[in-house]
Parts: structure tokens; C-alpha cells; sequence
């Protein structure tokens, strides 16, 4: 791995692993760092939630991420794609954020009932300003929580970007099994569009390099920098790859079939599609 300076900065890659490694318990929050005569307090229940990155302020991330509107595009197509031909489909969206990927689901599927779910109400605010539609169903609420006590199978697709690689794996594999447990019995779509490692570490290891060096672009508040950097470092340690993801819905109790594909990657960040039917 590189563990040289960031270009432009006071801080190395070298400095932040050894600070995550040595003083981090993901288990813990908040982590508190002191680094430089600077305290950071990193939360990632809350950090998205009601921190410094959660509303407006995480939309400025797509700065860092070029890619990151193609990837949602290419989500919500996709979503397209696999309802065609279903009359007023149900689709739940888990992490709805701030409304970026909400607002290109409606574009695309515009006939879908949607419940869009958020544990941030923050975020839910900032989405419901960017999309109003008489078919979106807004929850403030946790996901995991969500999906695993429904008591029906109603969905005809579940999507999210950008939030599982937050879970812990035990959390990931609650969260599966819920996601099996509301998706019609005759069969549905898992879509996510997030954070895989490739399962070759050489290269996942150079992905994280080049994200963390794109982080540049964020130069002029180095606080909001180093609380991304800090945030990358951290997913390390729970990181979630791609032979994570496969297995995770093959070895889901209750699923009886399963086909998944990975159909798009750029660096760290990868579209996955599943089709699941339990009966």
C-alpha cells in the first residue's frame, strides 16, 4: 500500500493508518484523534446523521467522485430495465440520503410506488426539497430495523447507494436476510450501487490511494478533508468486497435461488444487481 504524503496536505496515508489502527475501535463511538494539535471526532452512527457530513454537506462529495452520478444513472436504468412490464411496481430504497438517488429512481420509473427510508433525519429533510412526488412514501427510520420486521413480501425491487459498506458484517448479514424477507415470494431485484473492494488487494489497495488523493479538491476546508480521508481509512476495517456481497446473499437462511452480477466499476465503487426468489 502507499504510505507516502497526500499531495497538498499535512497529512500522510502512513500517519492516518497508523492513527486508525492503533487508537480506533470501530465499535466505539464517537473515536476521538488528536493529530497535530487538532481533535476529530469521528462518529459513524451519527457522522452521516446529524454530523459535519451529513445534508448538504454530504453532496458535496460528488467532487471527489466524478463518477459518482454515472454510477446512480446507471442504478436507477438498471432498476428501469428489470421492472419493465410492471404495472406501478414497489420498489424500496434503503439510505435514501439527501435525494440523489430518489430523484433519478422517479425519473426513470416514474410509475414505482417508492419508500424511501433514512435513518438521518437531516437527509430526509434535504430529500424531500429535491424530489416531491405523490409516490414516495418517506421514513425516517432504520433500515435493518425495517426490513426485518416486515411482515409481508411486498417489494418488487430493493435498491441503495452508498450505505451497506457502513455496516458492520454482522449488521450486513441481518440486513440481507431482512432484504430476503421483503422482496416478493415469486421473485424480486436487489440493486446497490457502494463501495466494493475488488477481491484482488493489490488493486483495491491502489483504488483507496488514488480516492484518497482525489480528496485534494476539498483543500480549501481541511477539516472537511480529513473527516473523509479518516471516514476511508475506517470502512478498511470493515471493509466489504465483492466475493462479501456474493456470499452474503448465497448464504442468506431463508433464500432458496439467486443470480448476481457486478455490471459496472469505476476504482471503488461498483453497481450490483441480484435476482432473488425464495419460494
Amino acid at each position: 500500500m502507499y504510505f507516502g504524503p497526500i499531495p497538498n496536505s499535512p497529512y500522510s496515508i502512513a500517519d492516518l493508518t497508523f492513527l486508525v489502527n492503533s487508537l480506533i475501535d470501530t465499535t466505539i463511538n464517537p473515536c476521538i484523534i488528536h493529530y497535530e494539535g487538532e481533535t476529530l471526532i469521528m462518529n459513524k452512527q451519527t457522522d452521516f446523521k446529524t454530523g459535519p457530513l451529513a445534508g448538504k454537506n454530504y453532496d458535496r462529495f460528488e467532487q471527489a467522485m466524478p463518477w459518482y452520478n454515472e454510477i446512480e444513472e446507471l442504478l436507477a436504468t438498471t432498476l428501469a430495465a428489470k421492472l419493465r412490464g410492471i404495472k406501478d411496481p414497489q420498489v424500496l430504497e434503503l439510505g435514501c440520503g439527501t435525494g440523489l438517488t430518489t430523484e433519478k429512481i422517479m425519473k426513470h420509473v416514474p410509475n414505482c410506488h417508492l419508500v424511501a427510508i433514512d435513518s438521518s433525519r437531516r437527509m430526509i429533510i434535504e430529500a424531500r426539497k429535491r424530489v416531491r412526488s405523490k409516490n414516495i412514501t418517506w421514513m425516517h427510520t432504520d433500515a435493518t430495523e425495517y426490513v426485518c420486521k416486515a411482515i409481508s413480501n411486498n417489494y418488487d425491487a430493493v435498491v441503495s447507494a452508498f450505505m451497506i459498506h457502513n455496516l458492520t458484517p454482522e449488521q450486513r448479514r441481518m440486513l440481507f436476510k431482512g432484504i430476503c424477507n421483503v422482496v416478493r415470494i415469486r421473485g424480486g431485484w436487489f440493486i446497490n450501487a457502494d463501495k466494493y473492494a475488488r477481491n484482488n488487494e493489490a488493486k483495491h489497495l491502489a483504488d483507496l490511494a488514488d480516492q484518497l488523493l482525489h480528496f485534494d479538491v476539498f483543500n480549501d476546508d481541511p477539516a472537511y478533508r480529513l473527516k473523509w480521508t479518516v471516514h476511508y481509512l475506517l470502512d478498511e476495517k470493515i471493509r466489504f468486497t465483492e466475493k462479501d456481497q456474493i456470499d452474503l446473499l448465497r448464504n442468506v437462511d431463508v433464500l432458496n435461488h439467486v443470480t448476481c452480477r457486478f455490471t459496472f466499476r469505476r476504482r471503488m465503487e461498483a453497481l450490483f444487481s441480484a435476482r432473488i426468489i425464495t419460494e
